[in-house]
């Protein structure tokens, strides 16, 4: 198992895989934020996973000027994380959390959060089996002005 960063080369796989974890946003959305990290014009990260030569997960990281819960400013966000069902079960998304963890160390954050929509029950589970303590729940509304 190989994680990578994103490139040019893997974008179909990538976007293929971001359309599976952001259920309900427009392709288009998706694709036109894939393009901007890829160009680096966008805060978050994307690192792949590799089983062979092909891409089997992504992780999307970040730094946060603060995250709710945390102490310190510059924390480590878990931006988004996702692996084919076919590789599940098998420490590949531990593996890049754990990369992540380490990337965002690099950037001198000594905190990491993520955040879970309130009916993802099985990533809620996901990540108080890896040290994730919850800090909140929250119900955001929004109106069009």
């Amino acid at each position: 198992m190989r994680i990578l960063p994103a490139s040019i080369e893997h974008r179909d796989s990538w976007l293929r895989m971001r359309c599976a974890l952001y259920v309900g946003d427009s392709e288009s959305a998706i694709t036109a934020e894939a393009d901007e990290m890829l160009a680096g014009e966008h805060s978050s990260r994307t690192f792949l996973v590799f089983d062979e030569n092909a891409p089997v997960g992504f992780v999307e990281v970040s730094m946060r000027d603060w995250a709710e819960g945390c102490e310190t400013r510059g924390v480590g966000y878990l931006e988004g994380i996702f692996v084919d069902e076919s590789h599940r079960r098998r420490g590949v998304a531990s593996a890049l959390l754990a990369y992540s963890e380490e990337w965002a160390r690099a950037q001198g954050a000594t905190e990491f959060a993520s955040d879970v929509e309130m009916d993802n029950v099985i990533s809620q589970q996901w990540h108080g089996l890896r040290g994730f303590s919850e800090v909140a729940k929250a119900v955001l509304y929004r109106k069009d002005l």
